[in-house]
């Protein structure tokens, strides 16, 4: 269904999901660890989902329904708000479905203990940090990619309108041309 639309080709789309997927690779190997490759595959699977769930978002309905719109304070605070929901599902997805090992389970306890506030700070930080790049490169390509468009468009409508211009002033001068000679005869 998605294929049959014009924007969304085969290749296109095959495209996004290998930028994805190598986004994921790299998050992996830059955090993998020796007893948590399951863990730390699915918690980069969860991260990366949500951060192309946002992007599409950002790309497809805020920053036209919004940005362009000129209602930026609004733009910003719903990109803030969606991060922040985002997050807040990351670090529940976090400790509710992956099964971290029991070392790592320990040092999480023993830190939580200490000071709860700080730990969930900390990670609520951890999983909004990318969130929020996403958001923020997906705006910039976005809005560029806008602009660029538009002064395409009008770079197109200025070469028009002068080659208008000129088919009227050779239009005009050729009437007169004709008389001249005419006359002059």
């Amino acid at each position: 269904m998605i294929a049959q639309n014009p924007g969304f080709s085969r290749g296109k789309i095959l495209g996004h999901l290998f930028f994805w997927f190598g986004l994921w690779l790299i998050f992996f190997l830059m955090t993998m660890q020796e007893d948590a490759y399951f863990e730390i595959a699915m918690r980069h699977a969860f991260l990366i989902s949500i951060m192309a769930g946002l992007t599409y978002l950002n790309i497809g309905w805020l920053i036209p329904k919004f940005y362009l719109e000129r209602q930026y304070l609004l733009y910003i605070l719903l990109v803030l708000l969606s991060v922040i929901l985002a997050s807040t599902l990351l670090t529940s997805l976090d400790e509710q479905l992956i099964d971290l090992p029991r070392r790592a389970l320990r040092r999480m306890k023993v830190e939580r203990m200490k000071n709860p506030m700080r730990f969930y700070t900390f990670r609520f930080i951890a999983r909004a940090t990318p969130l929020l790049f996403a958001m923020g490169i997906s705006s910039i390509y976005q809005i560029t990619r806008i602009a660029n468009r538009r002064e395409q468009e009008s770079t197109q409508l200025r070469s028009e309108k002068l080659e208008t211009e000129m088919k009227f002033l050779k239009s005009q001068t050729n009437p007169h041309f004709l008389f001249n000679a005419l006359n002059n005869i």
